[in-house]
């Protein structure tokens, strides 16, 4: 079948799915504490309607309307009523509990001024205040719904946004290592094509009926597009829970996956390292219901996936259930996905160099799978194709690509002539599988020696005396030997270890596996670090604050 029927097959399905589910179907459930809220499909709807005029009143087609809040069915509902009534919608994160306050208004005030939204909708005090404080009280407004809205109307109005050829449905803002906000709009050909490619071609083919479970946020497109978004459109059932109430009780995701039979879960590698960590705290729940847990990161490490498993095999977690995917904004969502009970483990050198074929090494990097259907992955050295074994910047190119970010051009966007884009992530493909390394530019090149950041955090997470996931590691340019110097900087855990023993433990184990000494070692207090809105450190804040004060302190000339 020609891709054009293909499509126009996908339209009459999808059109099919969304007007013959039973209004009373059970939709979405949100879980926040001990509160859980549950919406079936046509309440839903007529919810979303009842946001519809009221969105329309307040505000103008095509407006970029943000919806800050924290993960609740009345954000949810107004996030599609904008997509109903023309505007350009997009979620925007909440004030955080555990980050820092002054950093936050200042990051959030930053990115406010990049993103100039038009609109902005709050649903609490605090991010009212919050708004107003930084300057953007003017476009603030609280969205109620107009009673009881007709829940035909507002679905057929979504599904003439989706089938049309609009080129902004919603906007993703990815921000990636930089921390600089950039605008993806996702079009209605854009998500037809992501749909019909990863949730119909991959998705659906590894599990025919998906019940989501997910404590991702919809600000990041993990959780907006593929744990809501695409889940939507395919006609599943979803259980989120708030990411903050997460943190707090990361038990909250194994009780709902009991208690829903979810057989999905998306989770960044972190996360599967988190749980592995505070495992004896977890009360034991049946996990056999989940057939895919999905490692979506940049790399996906294989020792985390597999120390998951077995860790959680007396819960049901299967074996060769954590499989890799690589996904990002750009494409909407998926780019590659690996498959249940077949994954392949790439075992590579420390010190890979862009150019080179890839050389067996102890580094144990699990497979982020072949690329879906239409999409077309290729690998690059000094902007000229390469082979397949070579180790390469990953380009992508897929009918469902998007055409630049917002306010820039296709190149200044990464977007070559031949319509590749260049992701800025390293990689290699073997057997037509791909292998994510890790950032182009998280690389610390130590006197010709190419190093990843996320392979020092991950090797000095062990070390006695550190707390685990609080460690940071970046190059600092050094003059007198035109070459970078490798900084580490982590948080003290719970020991009672001195600093010193602790330093020099964390020397060791560098040297030892990748023949290089840090120039320095920052052991900091709790809470020192800086994280993103998506709960990563932030490597690029925090070199800017260890440059601001621990530089000199750290034997560094200025």
């Amino acid at each position: 079948m020609r891709t054009q029927d293909r499509l126009s097959d996908s339209n009459a399905s999808l059109r099919a799915r969304l007007e013959g589910r039973n209004p009373g179907e059970a939709f979405l459930s949100i879980t926040t504490g001990s509160s859980i809220e549950r919406i079936d499909w046509g309440d839903f709807w007529r919810l979303v309607d009842g946001f519809v005029g009221s969105l329309r009143d307040a505000t103008k087609p095509r407006d970029l309307v943000l919806i800050m809040s924290m993960t609740r069915i009345e954000a949810i509902a107004c996030f599609f009523a904008a997509i109903c009534a023309g505007r350009r919608a997009a979620f925007f994160p909440p004030p955080s509990r555990v980050q820092d306050p002054l950093y936050y208004r200042r990051q959030q005030a930053a990115s406010m001024d990049k993103i100039a939204p038009d609109r902005i909708i709050t649903f609490d005090p605090v991010s009212r205040a919050l708004v107003e404080e930084i300057g953007f009280g003017h476009a603030a407004f609280e969205a109620a719904p107009r009673g009881p809205g007709d829940a035909r109307a507002a679905l057929q109005d979504f599904i003439g946004r989706i089938e049309s050829d609009t080129p902004a449905l919603f906007v993703q803002h990815s921000s990636g290592t930089t921390g600089i906000k950039k605008a993806v709009a996702v079009s209605a050909p854009m998500l037809r094509g992501q749909f019909e490619s990863y949730w119909r071609g991959v998705i659906e083919v590894m599990t025919p009926h998906p019940r989501i479970a997910s404590w991702l946020p919809l600000y990041h497109d993990m959780g907006l597009v593929a744990a809501l978004v695409l889940p939507t459109l395919g006609g599943c059932e979803m259980a989120f829970i708030d990411p903050f109430y997460w943190v707090e009780s990361p038990q909250s995701l194994f009780n709902v996956i009991e208690r829903e039979r979810a057989n999905l879960v998306w989770m960044p590698n972190f996360a599967f390292r988190h749980y592995v960590r505070i495992a004896r705290l977890l009360r034991s729940r049946d996990l056999s219901s989940v057939e895919a847990w999905i490692n979506c990161s940049e790399p996906c490490r294989a020792a985390d996936a597999d120390t998951f498993e077995a860790r959680f095999a007396d819960m049901g977690v299967r074996g060769d259930s954590v499989i890799g995917c690589y996904a990002m904004a750009e494409t909407v969502f998926g780019v590659s996905q690996g498959v249940v009970g077949a994954r392949k483990v790439l075992y590579a050198a420390e010190d890979q160099a862009p150019g080179e074929p890839v050389r067996p090494g102890e580094k144990a990097i699990l497979s982020s799978g072949p690329p879906i259907p239409d999409l077309e992955i290729a690998l690059f050295t000094n902007e000229a194709r390469a082979a397949d074994d070579q180790y390469g910047e990953i380009g992508i190119r897929a009918p469902f690509l998007f055409a630049g970010y917002g306010g820039m051009t296709a190149e200044q966007s990464g977007l070559r002539p031949d319509g590749f884009f260049m992701t800025g992530d390293l990689g290699a493909i073997r057997d037509g599988e791909l292998f994510v390394f890790g950032r182009l530019k998280e690389t610390i090149i130590v006197n010709g020696k190419n190093i990843f950041a996320g392979d020092v955090e991950a090797l000095v997470a062990g070390v006695e005396g550190l707390k685990a996931g609080r460690i940071v590691a970046f190059g600092v340019e050094n003059p007198g030997t035109g070459s970078e110097d490798l900084i580490v900087v982590a948080e003290r855990g719970p020991s009672a270890r001195d600093e010193a023993s602790i330093v020099s433990d964390v020397t060791r184990l560098i040297n030892a596996a990748f023949l290089v000494s840090p120039r320095a070692v920052a052991v900091v207090a709790e809470r020192w670090l800086v994280k993103t809105t998506s709960g990563k450190i932030s490597r690029a804040e925090n070199r800017a604050k260890y440059l601001d004060g621990l530089h000199a302190e750290q034997g560094h000339a200025p």
